[in-house]
């Protein structure tokens, strides 16, 4: 059994989509993980930082969310642009 979590970030705008896979350490935090993705060197507009809009299988949560036993998870961080 492993000891990482494998965590997909997503981020999607209607001409432009990505999903960075990760493999992070139970302790890591939704924000850490948005971080570790990098996903703000491909879409300009995304600021990364606590006021960042995240869900978790589709429900909202806080960037200060942490990953403990579940072992897959996927992240989508909210745009406004729709």
């Amino acid at each position: 059994m492993s000891d990482s979590i494998c965590v997909e970030v997503a981020y999607a705008l209607p001409e432009k989509q990505r999903i960075v896979k990760l493999d992070v350490p139970p302790g890591t935090t939704a924000l850490e993980a948005v971080t570790l993705s990098k996903l703000e060197e491909v879409f300009e507009e995304l600021v990364v930082g606590p006021d960042l809009k995240i869900g978790v299988w589709g429900k909202a949560t806080t960037a200060g969310l942490w990953f403990s036993g579940i072992r897959d998870i996927w992240l989508g961080i909210v745009t406004e642009k729709l």
